[in-house]
């Protein structure tokens, strides 16, 4: 894409989808930072504690074992 073509692309709404790897609840924070309405987006102090949460709760956020074993099944 352009640059123009993804301004107009997140003027429209649109966002990136959830990466296959990715823990929901760590998509979901990143969802509110994109919210098209600045005072929706969490401070950074909620934003941090939030991700203190996170850590506390899970022992994975981004699985780069499957997104690694992918890769090795594409190769062969």
């Amino acid at each position: 894409m352009t640059n123009e073509e993804v301004i107009a692309y997140l003027k429209q709404g649109g966002r990136m989808n959830k990466p296959k790897y990715c823990d929901g609840d760590l998509y979901l924070l990143v969802m509110k930072c994109w919210s098209e309405k600045p005072k929706r987006r969490p401070k950074f102090k909620e934003l941090a504690s939030e991700l203190e949460e996170m850590e506390l709760d899970k022992e994975v956020y981004i699985n780069m074992n499957g997104a690694y074993e992918d890769k090795i099944t594409a190769t062969e």
